[in-house]
């Protein structure tokens, strides 16, 4: 099997734009059936009718460049032998694929022969029912048969590509940890959040729904970073009043709430431990803690 290739930038180039797709068309169906055919990019009347294309969309893919004038009324690709391999280099390539399965099957059938003629030579062999086989190594060019994929651009050979397999969703296995450059790497995103115990709800909330993820080191960072977003200040960081009584969570709310206001009060930012812009009011006549509760 040979490939039409079509370079990567085609769908931007200046002949690709200018063309009409009953063109672009004609073209992708004709550059396949060149490389099925072995014509070395020539397309024929007679290849012209069988495939449909009209004297006009013929005469379009000339003007815009695609195609190049013949003789006998058949067109020619244009850079064919740039970018596809010419009919005597892929029959050659095949004659080597022939001939190195010719060769394989040979030593393959030598190794059996030798095999059976040691069994045959001991007086008292057990023969078992199960034929044995002879592993033969064979090479990139041992297989006759050809595995079609997709065509590497870079190469006017048929080099297999294959695509990377998919990862697979899955449940959380028992015992999971993420990887210790991950766990370094939230800490130092997450500081203020308990990875181990974070790490525990966690595996017990996963383990209990069952769920599949194809990716849970992903989905453990984000349980660690929506817990750093609701986690609560914990009472040590909270400031405390000159009556020595620590700020509640909802004081705090509207401390941070107060500075936000274009003419903040000032003992209110005090009280919470707030910056005092410059262009604030002075103090008020009332004590910080009747203040923050206003």
């Amino acid at each position: 099997m040979t490939w039409f290739k079509v370079d990567d930038k085609f769908w931007s180039s200046p002949e690709r734009l200018a063309a009409s797709y009953a063109a672009l068309g004609a073209w992708v169906t004709a550059g396949s059936y060149c490389a099925d055919q072995l014509t070395d990019g020539i397309v024929s009347k007679n290849a012209q009718k069988m495939l449909g294309i009209r004297p006009k969309i013929a005469r379009e893919l000339v003007e815009i460049g695609l195609w190049l004038d013949h003789e006998n009324g058949s067109f020619l690709f244009k850079n064919w032998s740039k970018y596809n391999p010419s009919k005597v280099q892929v029959e050659a390539r095949r004659e080597r694929l022939r001939d190195a399965g010719r060769a394989g099957g040979k030593r393959s059938g030598q190794s059996r022969r030798g095999e059976l003629d040691e069994s045959n030579s001991e007086p008292n062999a057990k023969h078992d029912a199960s034929p044995k086989l002879s592993i033969v190594p064979s090479t990139n060019e041992a297989s006759p048969v050809e595995h079609p994929s997709r065509p590497d651009p870079s190469t006017t050979s048929n080099e297999v590509v294959r695509e990377p397999r998919k990862k697979r969703a899955a449940t959380l296995p028992d015992g999971w940890m993420p990887d210790q450059a991950v766990i370094e790497a939230m800490r130092t995103e997450c500081p203020a959040v308990d990875l181990e115990a974070e790490h525990r709800k966690f595996a017990d909330y996963w383990l209990s729904k069952g769920e599949r993820r194809v990716d849970w080191t992903a989905t453990w960072r984000n349980w660690i970073r929506r817990a750093s977003e609701t986690r609560r200040p914990a009472a040590a960081e909270r400031p405390v009043m000159p009556n020595g009584r620590q700020l509640t969570p909802a004081e705090m709310k509207f401390a941070h709430a107060e500075a936000l206001k274009s003419n903040p009060n000032p003992e209110i930012l005090r009280a919470a431990g707030l910056p005092v812009p410059p262009s604030a009011p002075q103090a008020q006549l009332f004590g910080s803690s009747r203040a923050i509760t206003a």
